[in-house]
């Protein structure tokens, strides 16, 4: 069964990733604008659920500052790229 799993698993990965490629620069670009988006809302849902007592725009503020945070940690070079599926190791 879990190989079974793995399969289904690897087989909507890679379905994923030739989705990916086969779409234009434009529609890439907007499917990361609505990510970066969704992405924000969860952030600013999950500072508001863990911070109760904060207004509106201090979650906003928060959500800024983790920006800032994030922007210097990769201008800094901290992390490396992962790579693709079709990299060799």
């Amino acid at each position: 069964m879990e190989e079974q799993v793995a399969d289904l698993q690897q087989s909507i990965f890679r379905g994923k990733v030739v989705r990916a490629r086969a779409a234009s620069s434009g529609e890439k670009i907007a499917d990361a604008a609505a990510l970066f988006d969704a992405t924000l809302a969860l952030m600013r849902d999950a500072i508001a659920t863990d911070n109760p007592a904060l207004a509106p725009d201090e979650v906003q503020a928060e959500v800024l500052r983790r920006l800032r945070i994030a922007r210097r940690l990769d201008e800094a070079g901290m992390y490396r790229p992962a790579g693709t599926i079709d990299d060799e190791p």
